[in-house]
């Protein structure tokens, strides 16, 4: 949402000397601004909005829809209103973002009412009970709702469900009715705690001494020492040292305020890397995979008995125990290096633990283990990180798989390689790749298909030519398994697609990769556009007006005959032609025989319509022109200046003009008022000899 400058919005253009602030613009409510002018029809015109009066306020516009950094029109035969479109944007402005603000006010030195505590303002009509708050339980009333982006505000807190419970809002923060304002921001919103009444937060609460203890008898001590890291000092893992107290436990003691939950863990070092691993039956959700100790302060001085570094109790001696780790790869290729096993037992060595091959498929590595500890790992099929396995997070923490080692020598069960259970042999099915590249200048080369299956390679897998734009290829592969791809325009990964990340997965190297998980049964994939999520905008939709018109399209249609072709617009047609023929709809007239867009035409219908050519771009941008008069079409979907078109065969050129308006180009007198050439219209052309033309 753009905030309007105090000096109000004005437009600026060719037609009124481009002065950014002598030109105001007229609101019209809910936003928008108009402007109505008189200008000579076909003549060609730049503009651009300026929210102020200075070239420093003036929108920047997107390249899809400026020249020169700004909006363009050819002024049509007839008075028009132009759609609105959004300031610096090429269409109207999105829909306002919804955000989540979260209101909370402290009552803790206040006697609730028996019908609550609500929230009351502009939101919901200022009415004192329709919006309850939530007792957290500490004193702390929350609510949290959903409101537009940049919206001011106004509210109050009240005690009960009635008008006489409002707070009174001290004059330092409360507007000049009373009421504490909010300008919502662009992102969701928690807003701090304050008392109720006050613009401040309540007195804080008694605070205690807390002593914590951890015991490292299990461990070796970093030289960094031990620290704590924790809700109560932000986490920071290198701030909090703890001292030794003797028989290798380690202590600190904090104040803290009475009543809080904290979360916490020790730290062996000064890093997460050396942090501990809490058990899940002694930590609560950290929500990063893994667990934190937790406490809740009581009321008085109190001294925390020590636990062993990673356990839920004291340290016990510890006992070394056999682990024996197996995993099935008989669904992988195995990388020559062989298949590892990395864990926090081995410092996540990918090369220290060579798994050894067992029998079908399985390979086994025993570790010696102290038991009572727990442990995370996964295996690898190779000797570095990029061979690790994802594990499903139905069997992992952390993303890894995990142990807590027993006191008896252990056996684990046999896993396929990322997967939580035994393997299943993949049954072979067929796979249908599609790809549509309607919008695309097909490469000589042809399209290929590039992925996993097939090593990557840029040439290995050739797709066919169906309708429509569309290139398939059908491949044999295992169910169940994961497979990554993208499309390539040509035998070369210089001419690999950028796959959106909405649709992809990292592929290591700055992009993203298509994937699939094979199913079960044969399936035809959709057909993506080249390059895109979705499947392609096929369609050029071309406005003509009443009278003459000139036309010419830069996709060559699914449907060339001109019956079908001119079906949409049979009641408004009246002449389509070029300069060697013409169709007249319903009356057998069509020396044209079918459409061509290698050519421009002449068009003449009885009142506006719009022309929709669907199909795929015109591959051949070249275009010859024969010496003397040509009608040429305009090969490219964006505007194009007309000189810059001509370039080297301007020498060749007499004059270039307008079919169905006055703009002229003619260089042997410098007069340009042609300009530009326009996606969906033609042009007559005049050359002293035959010469070539290319579109962009």
């Amino acid at each position: 949402m753009q905030q309007i400058a105090p000096t109000g919005v004005h437009i600026t253009g060719g037609f009124q000397g481009w002065q950014p602030g002598t030109t105001p613009m007229t609101s019209v409510g809910e936003g928008i601004y108009t402007y109505t002018t008189i200008l000579p029809s076909g003549t060609y015109q730049e503009y651009k909005f300026v929210n102020g009066t200075t070239w420093l306020e003036a929108e920047n516009l997107p390249e899809e829809c400026s020249l020169n950094n700004n909006r363009f029109f050819t002024v049509p035969e007839a008075d028009s209103i132009f759609p609105v479109v959004c300031y610096g944007m090429c269409g109207p402005c999105p829909e306002p973002e919804m955000v989540e603000v979260t209101f909370r006010v402290d009552m803790s030195e206040e006697t609730v009412s028996a019908q609550g505590v609500h929230l009351l303002g502009s939101f919901n009509d200022f009415d004192p009970a329709a919006t309850p708050m939530t007792d957290g339980g500490d004193g702390i009333y929350t609510t949290t709702l959903t409101l537009e982006e940049f919206d001011e505000i106004q509210y109050v807190f009240v005690n009960g469900n009635t008008l006489t419970g409002a707070e009174i809002v001290p004059a330092a923060c409360a507007d000049g009715e009373g009421y504490r304002t909010l300008t919502v921001p662009g992102i969701d919103l928690m807003l701090p705690v304050v008392c109720f009444g006050s613009c401040e937060p309540c007195v804080p609460p008694p605070t205690v001494n807390v002593t914590f203890q951890v015991e490292m008898s299990n461990d070796t001590v970093s030289a960094e020492g031990i620290h704590l890291a924790g809700s109560f000092q932000g986490w920071n893992p290198a701030v909090t040292m703890m001292s030794p107290v003797g028989d290798s436990i380690y202590a600190i003691t904090l104040i803290l305020e009475s009543g809080t939950h904290h979360t916490f863990k020790y730290i062996n070092g000064i890093t997460f890397d050396k942090q501990e691993q809490v058990p899940p039956a002694c930590g609560e959700d950290d929500t990063f995979g893994g667990y934190n100790r937790y406490l809740d302060v009581p009321l008085t001085d109190t001294v925390l008995a020590p636990v062993c570094f990673g356990a839920c109790t004291g340290c016990v001696a510890p006992a070394d125990i056999e682990v024996t780790f197996r995993v099935d790869m008989s669904n992988e290729e195995v990388s020559p290096q062989g298949v590892h096993l990395a864990g926090s037992f081995n410092g996540w060595d990918t090369q220290a633990a060579l798994m050894m091959p067992a029998n079908d498929g399985e390979y086994e590595y025993t570790a010696m283990l102290v038991a009572g500890e727990y442990y995370e790992y996964k295996f690898v099929n190779g000797d570095t990180t990029a061979g690790y396995e994802q594990v499903p997070e139905a069997c992992s923490i952390n993303g890894n798989r995990f142990i807590t080692v027993a006191s008896e020598n252990m056996m684990l069960e046999v896993v396929c390689f990322g997967t939580c259970s035994a393997c299943i042999p993949p049954l072979p099915v067929e796979i249908t790749f599609s790809v549509d590249m309607s919008n695309e200048i097909v490469s000589e080369e042809g399209v290929f298909l590039a992925g996993s299956f097939n090593d990557f390679s840029a040439t290995a897998t050739p797709m066919l030519a169906e309708d429509f734009g569309i290139y398939s290829v059908t491949l044999t592969l295992p169910a169940g398994t994961h497979q990554t791809f993208k499309y390539l325009n040509g035998a070369s990964f210089d001419f690999e697609e950028a796959v959106p990340a909405a649709c992809g997965e990292d592929d290591n190297f700055g992009g993203y990769n298509r994937f699939v998980d094979v199913p079960a049964e044969n399936t035809l994939l959709p057909a993506a556009c080249f390059g895109s999520c979705e499947g392609c905008m096929r369609s050029q939709i071309i406005e003509l007006t009443t009278g003459w018109n000139s036309l010419s399209s830069f996709r060559q249609p699914d449907q060339e005959n001109l019956d079908a072709l001119m079906e949409q617009i049979a009641n408004e047609l009246i002449i389509l032609q070029n300069l060697t023929g013409s169709y007249v709809t319903g009356s057998g007239t069509n020396t044209l025989v079918a459409w061509n867009s290698s050519t421009g035409y002449s068009i003449k219908v009885n009142e506006d319509v719009s022309l929709n050519i669907t199909g795929i771009k015109v591959q051949d941008k070249s275009l010859t022109l024969e010496e003397g008069w040509n009608l040429i079409p305009v090969l490219s979907s964006e505007p194009i200046m007309v000189d810059a078109l001509f370039g080297e065969a301007a020498e060749s050129l007499i004059i270039a003009k307008d079919v169905a308006g006055s703009g002229v180009f003619w260089p042997e007198f410098n007069i340009n008022t042609l300009q530009t050439m326009m996606p969906g219209k033609a042009y007559l052309v005049k050359v002293n000899v035959a010469v070539t033309i290319t579109f962009p």
